[in-house]
C-alpha cells in the first residue's frame, strides 16, 4: 500500500435527517482526508456530527439519515455509491469500526472465539479451526491473558476494558487500512484506556493503518493524533496539525474546548462554554456558533463563513480570520 496516497478521502459530505419536525444537517458538507499510517482526531461536544461522521463512511446512517451528498472515496472507490457487494467486501474487512460500548458489537449468546473466527471465515475463506487459531494470535496480541480460556469466555464473563480489547482484536483481524474508533476508550478507567490507547498505537506503527478517533478527549488526542478536525453543528470549523493546533488555536470554539481542559500545575478556573449546542433542526443564521462566541460581530449572526484556507496550511471557519486576511 502506497502509504503516502490518501486512504479515505471525503469530499464535501452531507448527512441529513429528513423528518416531520424538518432536516437535521448532521454532517453538513465536511471534507477530509486521511493517508496511511496516520491518526486524525476528530473533535467536538456531544451533538457535533462526530459520530454520524464516521457511520457515514461505512453507509452505516440509522433512518430517517442518509447522505444526500458528496463522496466517501476509500482507495479511489466511493463508498455512497458503491454496491451492497462491494460495501460488504470494504466493511469489516478492510475498513473496521471500534464502537464506544463494546456490547454494541458483541453478540451475548455466543462465545469471544466464534466471533473473531466468524469475521476471518467470512473475508478470509479459512476452515474453522484455522480461523479459531487467528482469533486466538490476536487475543495474545491485545495482550488478554489465558488466551485459549478466554476464547471460550461470553462477553458477560469478562471485564469492561477485555471486551474492548476482544472488539479491537476483532476489528484488526483481518489487518484493515483503515479503523473508525468511535469514543474507544471511553467508558474505561484511566490505566486500561492508556493501555488501548498504547495498543492503537503500536498497532498502528506496525501495520500502518489510518486511524480516524473519534472523540470528545483533547487529553487523548494530544497522545495519539498527528492532525485534529474540529466539529460544530456538522461542520469542520478547524483543521491543524495536533501541536499547531494546541499551542494556537484559531477558531473561538476551539480556544473555548482547549481552556476546559485542567493542565497539571496549573490552579485557574476551568472555562465553560455558555449556551448549548444547537439543535440540528433550528441551528442559528449566520456562524452557528455565534450565540455562545465570545468573540462574535454583527455580521458573525447574517453571514455564513467558508472554510478557510490559512498560509500555513491549517483551515479555519470563522468571519473573523476570512475579514483580517
Amino acid at each position: 500500500m502506497d502509504h503516502s496516497a490518501p486512504v479515505l478521502e471525503i469530499d464535501s459530505l452531507r448527512t441529513w435527517f429528513l423528518t416531520a419536525r424538518g432536516i437535521g444537517k448532521a454532517v453538513d458538507g465536511v471534507d477530509l482526508s486521511l493517508s496511511g499510517g496516520e491518526t486524525l482526531g476528530v473533535v467536538g461536544e456531544s451533538g457535533s456530527g462526530k459520530t454520524m461522521l464516521s457511520l457515514s463512511v461505512l453507509g452505516l446512517v440509522p433512518r430517517p439519515g442518509r447522505i444526500v451528498g458528496g463522496a466517501v472515496r476509500f482507495k479511489g472507490l466511493d463508498l455512497v455509491r458503491a454496491s451492497a457487494a462491494e460495501l460488504l467486501k470494504v466493511r469489516g474487512n478492510a475498513i473496521s469500526m471500534i464502537f464506544q460500548e463494546p456490547m454494541t458489537s458483541l453478540n451475548p449468546v455466543f462465545r469471544v472465539g466464534e466471533q473473531i473466527a466468524e469475521a476471518v471465515r467470512l473475508h478470509r475463506k479459512l476452515g474453522k479451526a484455522e480461523a479459531l487459531e487467528r482469533a486466538r494470535q490476536m487475543l495474545v496480541k491485545v495482550g488478554i491473558p489465558n488466551p485459549d480460556r478466554r476464547l471460550k469466555s461470553y462477553p458477560h464473563e469478562m471485564s469492561g476494558g477485555m471486551r474492548q480489547r476482544v472488539v479491537i482484536a476483532m476489528a484488526l483481524a483481518l489487518d484493515p487500512d483503515l479503523i473508525l474508533a468511535d469514543e474507544p476508550t471511553t467508558a474505561l478507567d484511566v490505566t486500561i484506556q492508556a493501555e488501548i490507547l498504547e495498543l492503537m498505537l503500536q498497532l498502528k506503527e506496525e501495520r500502518q493503518t489510518a486511524i480516524m478517533l473519534i472523540t470528545h478527549d483533547l487529553g487523548v488526542v494530544a497522545q495519539t493524533c498527528q492532525r485534529v478536525a474540529v466539529m460544530y453543528a456538522g461542520k469542520i470549523v478547524e483543521e491543524a496539525p495536533v501541536l499547531a493546533l494546541f499551542d494556537e488555536p484559531l477558531h473561538p470554539y476551539t480556544k473555548l474546548l482547549l481552556a476546559s481542559v485542567p493542565r497539571i500545575g496549573e490552579r485557574r478556573p476551568l472555562a465553560a462554554i455558555g449556551g448549548a449546542v444547537p439543535s440540528l433542526m433550528a441551528l442559528p443564521s449566520g456562524c452557528a456558533f455565534h450565540p455562545r462566541c465570545p468573540d462574535a460581530v454583527g455580521f458573525c449572526a447574517t453571514e455564513e463563513p467558508a472554510l478557510l484556507a490559512m498560509p500555513d496550511g491549517r483551515k479555519v471557519r470563522c468571519l473573523l480570520h476570512t475579514a483580517r486576511t
